[in-house]
């Protein structure tokens, strides 16, 4: 018999991620910020993306997203709200593994949950999580 595979967003895969202060100030805000994740070890890339561009995140894409931002989002007052896929060059700077790297990362839309049903909403600011990579778990 044939073992089926397990369904990624049922499984904690990635290590999840810390929020810092200046981070989550950021996220409690009407438009919230979208926090730009370097690409998750294992994961498999989907469609292509071309440098400034962004699509939609594949359903195990946006799983990935939850595992990782979940757990500090709850610990905090926030909610993820989407997730999506970019080509960005990172920022350089101290602190930031992989400065000027172009690469495909991962962008999860965060707000706080006082902001859910908020009806005027602006343009969400981002962020950057200063790793270098997001690692699988053992």
């Amino acid at each position: 018999m044939e073992k089926m595979a397990e369904d990624p967003s049922h499984v904690n895969t990635w290590q999840p991620i810390s929020l810092s202060a200046k981070a989550r100030k950021r996220m409690d805000r009407v438009g919230g910020a979208e926090l730009i994740l370097p690409w998750p070890e294992g994961l498999p890339r989907g469609r292509p993306v071309a440098l400034d561009e962004t699509r939609d995140a594949t359903p195990e894409e946006h799983a990935a997203a939850e595992q990782i931002v979940g757990p500090a989002c709850r610990e905090h007052g926030l909610v993820p709200v989407t997730s999506s896929v970019t080509t960005m060059k990172r920022p350089p700077g101290p602190g930031f593994e992989r400065s000027y790297e172009v690469d495909q990362h991962l962008a999860v839309l965060i707000i706080g949950k006082r902001w859910v049903g908020a009806k005027r909403v602006p343009l969400p600011s981002f962020t950057w999580h200063p790793a270098g990579k997001i690692p699988r778990l053992p």
